[in-house]
């Protein structure tokens, strides 16, 4: 009798289905120059941005998925965007290049077919993982030439894990191969790894070096995980965006503290749309500032950074000359701030830090006081409406990497700035 031919695990399914997509992507143009060590930069960066859009919408929704099948896969393997962004970092600060909308309009592409995957599919994640971390293994190939061509620096992607990069794929293919999988689930991410892996050749097709592209900025021109928003393509535009992004990062070291590198880029990316919204009538842009202070509180920032940055934004348009109407920044600016003194009035808020200042015992008198001054704007957030921004402001300054003493200062002061705020909420919705 003949006999059967045993079945592949997981991962040997997924080897053999993305191979042959492999090599069609290493013969491409953009491999070949880069073999060649005569890829010239900006294609580089190039690369490096379009897998920084792919790599953040894959984590956004491995992180989201609560299949078990994914949550096992996903936890055996780093994050593969923080190397990317630290890589765009090193470049960002030698003067940040425009981009080529050809391969960021694919990576989005790529990314939006992610997104919908995880809504219809979720299991058939682990085939766009598994390309992901099979990726690593090809870089690693290319690191000598990757630093040839990045001309120092840069360069971390590529190097994965070093020497242990080997060992860590097959540790995650072990992982794969011991999932309990349903009926089907396994085809289904053969399937979606196919599909990335051309997706990814698309990608790549698009970053032939010979062609010379209209370059301008994009909003993944600062920040891959800021998808397609209107950003200014002037460059005094751009710059003064910056220039207030960098002055609100160093007034609020909160943002590096909590975010890291995407805090500066995200900052970098709301900056330069919120220089879009001064081509808006005035009511347009309060109702544009007011829906990014919505988004932005639920994850941590009261709407008091959002109105510092709107202030300093502005200013940098006038030292720079540019001629946008500054004017309607501000009043958005006025408008958050006078939101937020009607449900804490300023003397009230004062009166609260004191007391916080004088009882949390942990830390220097400037982290005091930045702390007290958030969770105050966030207390004031949730009486206007924005619900969540308490949870999510203290989710940061309380907890066990704190002393006790400072613990309960925090909770005091978030129960004395609601009670205080709830007694002055509005009877109505803000109009």
């Amino acid at each position: 009798m003949p006999m059967e031919t045993p079945t592949l695990p997981l991962s040997g399914r997924l080897r053999e289905a993305v191979g042959p997509i492999h090599e069609r992507i290493e013969r491409l143009p953009f491999f070949a120059a880069l073999s060649a060590r005569t890829l010239p930069l900006e294609r580089y960066v190039d690369q490096l941005r379009a897998m920084a859009v792919v790599e953040a919408t894959l984590e956004r929704v491995l992180l989201s998925s609560r299949h078990p099948a994914v949550a096992a896969a996903r936890d055996a393997v780093p994050s593969r965007l923080e190397a990317l962004l630290s890589d765009l970092a090193s470049f960002d600060r030698r003067g940040p290049l425009p981009d080529d909308p050809a391969p960021a309009a694919t990576a989005l592409e790529l990314s939006r077919a992610l997104l919908l995957l995880s809504a219809e599919r979720p299991a058939a994640l682990l085939g766009p993982l598994y390309v992901s971390t099979g990726m690593t293994l090809g870089n690693l190939v290319h690191l000598e030439d990757a630093r040839a061509c990045a001309g120092g620096g840069g360069t971390g992607w590529y190097e994965g894990h070093g020497a242990g990069t080997g060992p860590a794929f097959r540790r995650f293919c072990s992982v794969l191969d011991e999932l309990a999988l349903a009926s089907g689930e396994a085809a289904s991410a053969v399937e979606a790894a196919v599909a990335c892996a051309e997706g990814l050749e698309r990608v790549h097709a698009v970053l032939d070096p010979a062609t010379r592209p209209l370059r301008r900025f994009l909003a993944t021109t600062l920040n891959p995980e800021a998808g397609a928003h209107p950003v200014p393509t002037d460059p005094s535009e751009m710059a003064a965006a910056l220039r207030a992004g960098a002055r609100c990062l160093e007034e609020h070291p909160y943002f590096l503290s909590r975010y890291g590198e995407r805090g500066r880029r995200f900052t970098g990316s709301d900056a330069a749309w919120l220089v879009s919204l001064t081509a808006l009538p005035p009511a347009d842009v309060s109702g544009q500032v007011g829906w990014l202070a919505s988004v932005l509180s639920r994850k941590g920032m009261p709407s008091l950074l959002l109105e510092r940055q709107l202030v300093l934004l502005a200013e940098e348009l006038r030292a720079g000359g540019v001629p946008r109407d500054a004017g309607v920044l501000e009043a958005a600016a006025r408008e958050l701030a006078g939101r937020r003194r009607e449900a804490l009035p300023e003397e009230v808020a004062a009166r609260l830090a004191e007391t916080f200042v004088a009882s949390c015992g942990h830390g220097s008198g400037a982290e005091w006081r930045a702390a007290a001054g958030l969770l105050l704007a966030a207390a004031a957030d949730e009486a206007t409406g924005l619900a969540g921004t308490v949870r999510a402001v203290t989710e940061w300054y309380r907890g066990p990497r704190h002393p006790a003493t400072w613990n309960e200062a925090v909770d005091v002061l978030v129960r004395d700035a609601l009670a205080a705020s709830a007694r002055r909420e509005p009877e109505g919705p803000a109009g």
